[in-house]
């Protein structure tokens, strides 16, 4: 079987998109050209795929000749270390953090029921998102 490149978090998903891209000797331009994108949509794409919808990652795996292939965990070969550290791995953001106590006497620990925990409101990126 063909080299297989587990996908555990949205960050690991970038270089492997860039190595593919790379590796059949396409430039971005070449993928956006073949996507009917500007090389800018796709460059930012290929940056962060995690804010591309499903449709648009899977065109650009199309695009590049790639087949998306889902497995249980333990039937994929696994990533050696030193891919998992570059492919974003060994980066941890804020969700990964645990969250500390509130100090008695704060906004937040007053208007929480006796017992309960506070939990921070997640809001979604307000950044751009997909243009194409």
């Amino acid at each position: 079987m063909a080299n297989q490149y587990p996908i555990r978090i949205l960050t690991q998903l970038n270089p492997v998109l860039q190595g593919f891209r790379r590796s059949r000797g396409l430039t971005q331009a070449d993928v956006a050209a073949r996507l009917g994108v500007s090389q800018q949509s796709y460059a930012r794409l290929e940056a962060n795929p995690g804010r591309a919808s499903m449709a648009r990652v899977l065109a650009v795996l199309q695009a590049l000749e790639v087949d998306l292939v889902l497995a249980p965990r333990g039937t994929a070969v696994a990533a050696d270390s030193t891919d998992a550290a570059t492919a974003g791995g060994a980066r941890r953001g804020k969700a990964d953090k645990a969250t500390k106590p509130r100090k008695p006497g704060t906004a937040q620990a007053r208007s929480q029921p006796a017992g309960t925990v506070a939990r921070r409101q997640v809001k979604p990126d307000q950044g751009p998102g997909e243009d194409w």
